[in-house]
């Protein structure tokens, strides 16, 4: 979802009230558009709000999200820069920045950006942030390092499933195995179509050799996403277990 925020100049003129009328009315529709996963036309309306305010960095960071979700990275990146140049202490387009940066697999650029987010003592989802940071360190084989950043997450938002599961990936590469079952757990507790977990914990009980528990939960990725890679080897786990 994005955050909607809008602040006018100081004594706009006529002309300028106006212009900031329409890009308010096409920045909105183009954030609607995005939160139903339109990205086509929030790009359209996005970018017709700049035409009307071209130094608004809200805009920029909703454009950067639409082309993001388009798989557009560059073209993301450009806004989500654009965005942080105008207000250097933008939070959320730094976060969502350090988002794109994990999908392109630029771990260095994407911790860069997540501290930059956490930087703003004001910035109110900072657990996101310290999701982005594991997320980075893990993908970089620090393991403890990134276990450390997604506890911290927890601690501001213990309703956090995307925290839970990344800690329990790292105690299954671990061999904690009751630990990575507890927090797959976790994560399913607090978001009951979270495939990715599932699976992780189909795998954990199977690594522990509690078959009867591995299959209930394979079974249950194969219910849940039938088509997906995970229900792909759910099934060869549990042709073996037969």
């Amino acid at each position: 979802m994005v955050l909607v925020t809008w602040i006018g100049g100081c004594a706009p003129t006529l002309e300028q009230v106006r212009n900031q009328d329409q890009a308010q009315q096409h920045y909105l529709r183009g954030v609607g558009y995005l939160n139903l996963g339109a990205a086509d036309l929030a790009v359209k309306e996005l970018r017709s709000a700049l035409e009307f305010d071209a130094k608004n960095a809200e805009i920029y960071n909703a454009l950067g999200l639409a082309y993001h979700m388009q798989g557009k990275h560059p073209l993301a990146a450009a806004q989500f820069e654009q965005a942080t140049r105008l207000d250097p202490r933008f939070s959320e387009a730094h976060l969502n920045y350090s988002a794109l940066l994990l999908d392109m697999e630029q771990w260095d650029k994407a911790i860069v950006e997540a501290e930059k987010a956490l930087a703003n003592p004001a910035y109110q989802t900072p657990e996101r942030a310290y999701h982005n940071l594991g997320v980075a360190y893990y993908q970089k084989g620090l393991l403890e390092m990134a276990a450390s950043y997604f506890q911290k997450a927890l601690r501001f938002q213990p309703d956090f499933p995307y925290a839970n599961y990344y800690l329990g990936r790292i105690y299954l590469q671990t061999g904690r195995l009751a630990e990575a079952i507890q927090e797959f757990n976790a994560a399913i507790q607090r978001d009951p179509t979270y495939v990715p977990a599932y699976y992780q914990l189909g795998l954990a009980y199977y690594k522990q050799g509690e078959r009867q528990k591995a299959e209930k939960v394979f079974r249950k990725v194969m219910v849940l996403a039938p088509r997906s890679r995970w229900a792909q080897t759910s099934q060869t786990y549990l042709e073996q277990l037969r």
